[in-house]
């Protein structure tokens, strides 16, 4: 599952049911949506902000993103609390759990129907929620 959120709401959600991970040319397909959805909205030279996992930091990922007109800024290590998505995917799953499951091929239905429910005010609320950490991390404060 890869998602894309900005303060107008949902950007896009990719859902595949794969036996191994997500590769990062897949991750590069996802991100080039992303820009294009982004480019639509006269969102061009926004950060894009993402966790450090491997797929996000191959150099042909970062040199399109700069092609395109973005800069990546990727988060620290166990930084969660910084991500919006975080709490995009949370409030996903608890709209999914909400029903039982009667058939596992209706799950990716649901997680599609789950992120339709997703407000621009949820999203403006969890960027605004991250970005209340920035200045505390900036001074390496204390957080707990």
């Amino acid at each position: 599952m890869l998602g894309a959120i900005c303060y107008l709401g949902v950007v896009n959600v990719a859902l595949k049911v794969t036996k191994a991970g997500t590769k990062w040319k897949e991750f590069m397909v996802f991100l080039i949506h992303v820009m294009d959805v982004l480019d639509k909205h006269n969102l061009k030279g926004c950060n894009l902000v993402m966790d450090n996992t491997p797929i996000h930091k191959p150099e042909k990922i970062t040199e399109e993103v700069n092609k395109r007109g973005y800069r990546i800024i990727y988060l620290p290590p166990y930084s969660s609390f910084l991500n919006p998505i975080e709490e995009f995917w949370a409030k996903v799953k608890t709209l999914v759990r909400r029903s039982p499951m009667t058939d596992r091929n209706n799950l990716v239905a649901r997680i599609r129907e789950a992120a339709e429910n997703v407000t621009p005010e949820d999203c403006q609320g969890w960027i605004r929620h991250s970005e209340s950490f920035f200045e505390r991390c900036l001074n390496k404060e204390e957080l707990i």
